[in-house]
């Protein structure tokens, strides 16, 4: 749960719901948030990966809905900022070689 508060994720994904029109933030069991970073377009990208519940099991797959994408810049810049929304920063800045590796 804390991907989806740290980068303000909600999603749709039936038969899943929240109710009242709301969108989901919970993962249910067997289901994933998923980050594709695309070097060639400058891209990040997340999804919902999960199983539907009203399947049967021999006919079960996995469903993605895709849930937001950013340019790359977007997204760091969202982290680091959402690292000094939750208080982070410091424990961050112990790891000098991580930072400096986000920021170039």
């Amino acid at each position: 749960m804390v991907l989806m508060l740290f980068f303000d994720l909600e999603w749709e994904a039936g038969p899943y719901s929240a109710g009242m029109g709301k969108k989901l933030i919970p993962t249910p069991p067997a289901s994933a948030i998923r980050f594709v970073q695309d070097s060639a377009k400058d891209t990040v990208s997340a999804s919902f990966i999960y199983l539907p519940y009203d399947t049967e099991p021999a006919n079960s797959a996995y469903t993605e809905v895709r849930v937001n994408s950013w340019s790359i810049k977007e997204f760091e810049a969202l982290a680091m900022q959402n690292l000094a929304r939750f208080g982070a920063m410091d424990c961050f800045n112990a790891a000098p070689e991580r930072r400096s590796a986000m920021v170039a």
